[in-house]
């Protein structure tokens, strides 16, 4: 267990929030006074979940270079999603690129991979980690 002076209730709910699994005691904040041991109070550090993947995604294209890909989000404590493009160039070379970010409670994202054939999947992130990956999706986008 550490010991921490703190001068206030956010200091305190700063370092729980920012420090999984580990375990405080916040002390009162008192320079020329002793600390006493019944003064103290315990903060735990609970773990926080990493978020739930999102669900339900497809992806539909716009146009000749644009597709939407949408979700559902079924987290309530992420801070954003991941947008996740394969693109394969013959059945053994596939590239993969994170091709976007978002912020919290997003649910679509447009991307501009051109033409060709492409799958696409999203997860949720938050300070404690990632979602799963959802289900890739494919769409193919042709003249």
């Amino acid at each position: 267990m550490k010991f921490l002076p703190v001068t206030s209730l956010l200091v305190a709910l700063a370092l729980a929030r920012n420090s999984a699994a580990q375990s405080f005691t916040a002390l009162p904040w008192n320079p020329t006074a002793s600390l006493a041991l019944s003064a103290q109070i315990a903060l735990a550090a609970a773990t926080a979940p990493t978020p739930t993947a999102p669900g339900s995604v497809s992806v539909v294209a716009l146009n000749l270079q644009d597709v939407r890909i949408t979700w559902a989000d079924r987290s309530l404590n992420e801070e954003g999603f991941q947008i996740q493009r394969e693109t394969s160039l013959s059945r053994r070379v596939t590239f993969t690129t994170l091709v976007g970010t978002t912020g919290a409670d997003a649910t679509s994202f447009v991307d501009s991979p051109g033409l060709g054939t492409f799958k696409y999947r999203v997860r949720a992130f938050n300070a404690f980690g990632y979602s799963a990956w959802s289900k890739a999706v494919t769409v193919r986008i042709r003249f």
